[in-house]
Parts: structure tokens; C-alpha cells; sequence
């Protein structure tokens, strides 16, 4: 599989979420990696991509900890302890109804930071 075809961060940032929130709300990173893996119902071909040749991440892993960091700066989750992340006390948003806008406009995240508009955040692998 290329590179190319692999699920981007973006894909992955309601997933995250969502599997955050089926996990009580916190959660290590490998717990947390293996169910949104299992939300997403990524193929093995896809996760046994490694991000770089030689490395031992697998691309999807490396673009779970994108999602994780970006959904930090959004001020949805924290890390609560090393390796272990959570909502925020504040976290009170229906996560079926976050919206892109809604993220940028609540954080005031530069729009260069941002997935571009309409870009696909359920993590439907198309």
C-alpha cells in the first residue's frame, strides 16, 4: 500500500474522539490507538506501513499522535500523566456534532492549522 492511500490525520481526529469516550474517557496510547483502529476498521495492509523505511512506528500510529496533538491544541484532550490521555474537565461537546468551524471559532486555531474546509473528520476511508 502507498503511503498516499494511508488514512490522513484528519480522518482520524472524531475517531479519536470517539474512541476516547468508549474507552470511560481515558485512556493509554496503545489502548486508545487499537480502538480507533478498530472503529475506523482500518486493513492490516494499511497498518503495516511503517512511517519510515528503517523505523518501527507504523504510519498510522504516527498520525494517531498527529491527532491526538492536534486535538490538544483544539482543547478537547489533555495528557493527564505520561502515555495516558483524556478529555478535559471542560470537554461537553456532543462529538457527532463537532464541526471543523466549530473547533476554529472556539479555539481561535490559525486556519493554516486546521484541515481544510469540508475535509472528510468522520474517518471514512474512501
Amino acid at each position: 500500500m502507498k503511503k498516499s492511500e494511508i488514512t490522513k490525520y484528519h480522518q482520524m481526529l472524531i475517531p479519536t474522539l470517539k474512541a476516547l469516550q468508549s474507552l470511560g474517557g481515558s485512556a493509554n496510547i496503545k489502548e486508545l490507538d487499537a480502538k480507533v483502529v478498530d472503529i475506523m476498521q482500518l486493513p492490516d495492509d494499511m497498518l503495516n506501513v511503517l512511517h519510515k523505511e528503517s523505523g518501527t512506528v507504523s504510519a498510522i500510529e504516527y498520525r494517531l499522535a498527529w491527532a491526538r496533538t492536534y486535538l490538544k491544541k483544539y482543547g478537547l484532550i489533555e495528557n493527564s500523566s505520561r502515555g495516558v490521555w483524556s478529555f478535559v474537565d471542560s470537554f461537553d461537546f456532543n462529538i457527532d456534532d463537532l464541526l471543523l468551524r466549530q473547533l476554529n471559532t472556539a479555539n481561535n486555531i490559525p486556519n493554516g492549522f486546521m484541515p481544510e474546509e469540508g475535509a472528510n473528520l468522520l474517518g471514512v476511508i474512501s
